[in-house]
This record gives C-alpha cells, structure tokens and sequence, in this order.
C-alpha cells in the first residue's frame, strides 16, 4: 500500500476546529473521492504545457533596473510597480524582465472542466467535479476498469480524446470523407465515438434493442457506414425516420455527463482494452482506442504522468 495524505477540517462542538489525516491506500478495487479527482486534474495540468512567461504588472511589460528594481512603463516614463514613483533617470533602465514565471495548463485551466466554447458541450449543471467524480466511479465500475493499471490507461486516453476534460464535441464544420455518416456522427463522448455505425451500437447498449447484429452487421459492405447501408437497401427494416432518432440521441455523448462517460467505458469495454491495459502498452491500447497512432506522444506522456500522480511503484497489484 502507499499513502494518500490530506488533511481535511473538522468542526466540533463549542466552535472548536481541527485537522483530521486521512489516509487510503492506491487505487486499485474502490471508488475515486471528488478530492483524489481534484488532486489528479491538477497533477495533470501542472505538468503539461510547462513554458516561461514574461513578467507584466497588469497589462504592462516588467522592466528592469541596473540594481535590480523591478519597474513599469507608463507612456514615456518608468515608475515603481507601485506607480507612485517616477525613475528620474531612464538611463538606469538596463532592459526588460523576460521569462520569469513558470506556467502550466494549470494556470491556464484552473481546475475547471467542460468550458467549452463548442455549440455542443456538456450542461452546466454537471459540468463540475461532484458530479465527474461521481459518474466516473461508475462507468469505471461498470466496466471493470478496477485497478489501477487500468486506470491510468483510461484516463489517460480520454484525457487526450477530451482535449484535458475540455470538449465531448469535436465540433467540426465539414468531416473527412471516411467519417460514415457525415458531419452528425462525428466525435462525441469522452472517447470521441464516431461513425454512424458505432453510434448505431452504443444505442443497442443503451435501448435494449439488436438492430446492430440484426438488421446492418453482415448485411453492410466492407467499409459501409448505416447511412450508405441505408440508402442502398431500400428494404432494410430499421424504423421509419430511425437516423433522425439516432441523430438526437448521439447528442446526448456530448451534453449529458451520464452518456459522455459510459460511452467511453463501453467502447472500451466492446473492443476488450482491459486486456491491453493490463500489458501497459500504450501503443497498442491507442491503436484500438483511434485505429492508429494520433496523439501517441501525449498518450504516452499522460499515462506517465498519471503513474507518477498516482505513485503506481506503490500499487499493491502491480506485478
């Protein structure tokens, strides 16, 4: 086991305060708490975009002078950042404050999730980390993403697919051609589900139904999306007006948390990547996770990060 120490406030009776230690072990077989999740999207974001940034007092650059005073410039004049003193003599001004503060994606981002600024996003009411906590715990539940090998490479690759909790729309005016089904059926979800026909799958999970196996999976050519099934076969037994219907539920994976996430865990759980987890080959789960190699280097970057935030030398299942 390794420890996971915070301290956590604590009122009693008689206005009395005071801190009480808790400590729990890795990861593996229970449910994440909102502040684990709070710890690890912050971890994540402190370490990624690292870059040095100019100094600047409000809007304005940081200058510097030959003693090593810190000043600004306010039209043709330099004054203390205080800006109550005039530098009486320019000439000591040696250059300008360059690169002095560190900067992550945590400074960009905060701890905020889901501010997307894409016509589809999730609602507002979930869009916090109670409820992120708490449909994630499920969705790793259902799908037996128990340990925390597993874990990691799930978070790791709907961090990325997510654009770092950002998006569950890819938001795209036009779609490549290979996109079946065109702009509706684009990425949505936490795992960017795409293409009519795996739309057209999760909505069997979701509904109870096997339209997937019994009226499109063998019946479709090599590479067929629905819609082109379709069009094709005039007889083809789905409802009347059914991509109208699978149109308005795919929008449910990119507004309600609920979809977002289960999406993801059932595509996971649908193309067994538990297995692969298992191995710890990040290559092989992103193949199954876009059918290649997009975004490799981040996948690999985050599930590194992830090891390290989530201390796995430590796991007691780690083998």
């Amino acid at each position: 086991h390794y420890n996971f120490m915070a301290t956590l406030e604590i009122s009693g009776r008689n206005g009395f305060k005071g801190t009480e230690l808790l400590v729990n072990t890795c990861y593996c077989s229970r449910d994440f708490t909102e502040a684990e999740v709070t710890k690890i999207i912050t971890e994540l974001r402190k370490k990624d975009n690292i870059r040095l940034e100019q100094q600047f007092q409000d809007k304005d650059p940081i200058y510097i002078t030959k003693d090593g005073t810190k000043v600004i410039k306010l039209g043709k004049e330099f004054y203390t950042l205080d800006r109550k003193t005039k530098i009486k003599d320019a000439n000591v001004i040696v250059g300008i404050v360059k690169y002095k503060i560190e900067k992550t994606n945590f400074d960009d981002l905060g701890i905020t999730i889901f501010q997307s600024k894409r016509i589809e996003k999730i609602q507002t009411n979930d869009a916090n980390l109670k409820t992120f906590t708490k449909e994630l715990n499920k969705t790793l539940k259902a799908f037996t993403i128990n340990s925390c090998i597993r874990k990691i490479h799930f978070l790791a690759q709907i961090y990325v697919e997510s654009g770092r909790f950002a998006d569950t729309y890819e938001g795209l005016k036009t779609v490549p051609s290979n996109y079946q089904g065109g702009v509706d059926f684009q990425g949505r979800g936490l795992k960017q589900i795409t293409h009519d026909m795996n739309y057209l799958e999760y909505y069997d999970k979701i509904n109870s139904t096997t339209l997937f196996k019994d009226k499109f999976k063998g019946r479709n050519n090599v590479g067929e999306g629905l819609t082109k099934y379709m069009a094709r076969v005039p007889q083809h037994g789905f409802p009347d007006g059914f991509l109208e219907t699978l149109k308005a539920f795919a929008k449910k994976l990119s507004t309600e948390l609920y979809y977002a996430f289960d999406s993801s865990g059932w595509f996971w759980d649908s193309r067994k990547i538990n297995n692969v987890a298992d191995s710890d080959n990040v290559t092989a789960v992103t193949k199954l996770i876009n059918g290649g190699d997009r975004g490799l280097s981040e996948r690999k970057k985050y599930t590194s990060d992830l090891k390290t935030i989530f201390n796995y030398e430590k796991c007691i299942n780690k083998k």
